[in-house]
């Protein structure tokens, strides 16, 4: 038995063409009948599938380019107390976030009985009293949550070195984000924090150790199983969400599951097409800048996305749903949303270069160094969401893309580079298993 160097599915190119061709094909083939059942027409055509079909190969070409082209020198072995320190700090500012949070949701009507009337079916209104009235937000202080994937991050590679004080501090922070996640309807607040921790655990404990051949099998197969687990966290999550309001018009509960997780993804691909149709190329790029654009105090100063073109992203979004398709289902549909800042070169040439940083975050990940480690499990969350939204352009992602950027700088500053922080991963002879 030999080593399990790599998965097919962890490499970037294979799983953009995989996660995006997919979602495409169906939500382009889906007929305009099933479209009706989600309360929208169908927008995409023939030339939305051709721009997918281009899209996934500059995203292949510049990830093979961006691969090539990484640094093959010895990975850093970062100072164990300068991750500790700034896990800390992390972890600090994510739970102090979560207080003000909480403490703003006790002011506003948050009690236990509140939450325990969330868990009644016969009450739809109480979602959305939770999410609107009791949970709200102070810009800059309860976006301190939003740490919370650095922490678990840092806390994730000190607990593969050795570490065990991380546990739990990880664990609080992950059960936050599920309270939020159950209670807030934002899914993506615990998807952000497991997802990423799975990806660096595979590296960590599954990747360069011998396996027998039915693992082996079993982890190449992973994508049918992750499905699987997809439908059952979506279903597990929309049963409290929205089940309450379908609960009559379908004859299962996992009937209603197949047909609303479906229609997640194939309507967000159906609303991007509409925005290409409807609104065509915005004034400035905003979608790849939202992070700009959303940063605290830039909104209400003269420097505003408003009042520098005279347009509302958002609300042209909001009314365009409302006009031509369903605003329940409001994603904005990834893919298509760099050709809504650049136009159609220009957005192909995003994908191009968002595949040559992906291939070199993933070379990073399997040769061990610590920025790969930390960085690809978001690059590769980010991949997942490309059919639903910009993940690593969000205001959400923000946070924890600045304080890794400087524990890196600050890692590749202060580590020798004599000993490896992991083994190195590499390539196997080609036709071996993988």
């Amino acid at each position: 038995m030999s080593r399990l160097v790599k998965l097919w599915w962890l490499q970037p190119g294979w799983l953009f063409a995989l996660v995006v061709g997919l979602t495409m094909s169906a939500a382009g083939f889906q007929s305009d009948a099933a479209y009706r059942l989600y309360r929208t027409a169908k927008y995409l055509g023939t030339e939305h599938l051709v721009i997918a079909g281009l899209a996934i190969a500059c995203f292949v070409l510049g990830t093979a380019v961006g691969e090539r082209t990484a640094s093959r020198r010895p990975v850093e072995s970062p100072p164990h107390n300068l991750v500790r320190t700034w896990f800390r700090v992390a972890t600090g500012l994510t739970i102090f976030g979560y207080v003000v949070w909480f403490a703003l949701a006790v002011r506003q009507g948050l009690s236990l009985a509140a939450l325990f009337e969330f868990f009644s079916l016969s009450n739809e209104a109480a979602n959305f009293d939770l999410t609107e009235q009791v949970f709200q937000r102070i810009p800059g202080i309860t976006t301190c949550t939003q740490f919370g994937p650095a922490a678990v991050l840092l806390g994730g590679w000190l607990w593969l070195h050795g570490d065990r004080s991380v546990r739990w501090p990880v664990l609080t922070i992950m059960g936050l984000g599920a309270f939020r996640a159950l209670f807030t309807s934002e899914r993506l607040a615990l998807v952000e924090l497991v997802v990423p921790l799975a990806i660096l655990g595979l590296r960590g404990l599954v990747l360069g150790q011998v396996w027998r051949p039915e693992v082996r099998w079993s982890l190449r197969l992973a994508p049918l199983a992750g499905l699987l687990a997809l439908g059952v966290f979506f279903g597990g999550f929309e049963y409290f969400r929205s089940w309450r309001t379908y609960q009559t018009s379908f004859d299962s509960f996992p009937q209603f599951v197949v047909w609303r997780i479906s229609g997640y993804y194939t309507t967000s691909h159906n609303n991007g097409a509409l925005g290409l149709a409807q609104h065509g190329q915005w004034p400035l790029p905003h979608s790849t800048l939202r992070n700009l654009w959303e940063f605290p105090g830039v909104e209400g100063s003269p420097l505003a996305y408003t009042k520098l073109t005279g347009v509302d992203p958002a609300a042209v979004h909001g009314e365009m749903l409302a006009r031509y398709a369903n605003p329940e289902l409001n994603n904005e549909g990834g893919l298509f949303q760099p050709l809504f800042d650049f136009g159609l070169a220009g957005g192909l040439a995003f994908w191009g270069l968002y595949g040559f940083f992906a291939g070199r975050a993933y070379r990073g990940y399997m040769t061990g160094s610590f920025a790969g480690l930390v960085f690809y499990p978001l690059v590769l969350l980010s991949i997942l969401e490309v059919p639903r939204l910009l993940y690593l352009c969000y205001t959400r992602a923000f946070p924890t893309l600045v304080l890794l950027l400087l524990v890196s700088w600050l890692v590749s500053r202060a580590a020798p580079r004599s000993h490896p922080s992991a083994p190195e991963l590499a390539d196997e002879p080609v036709g071996a298993p993988c």
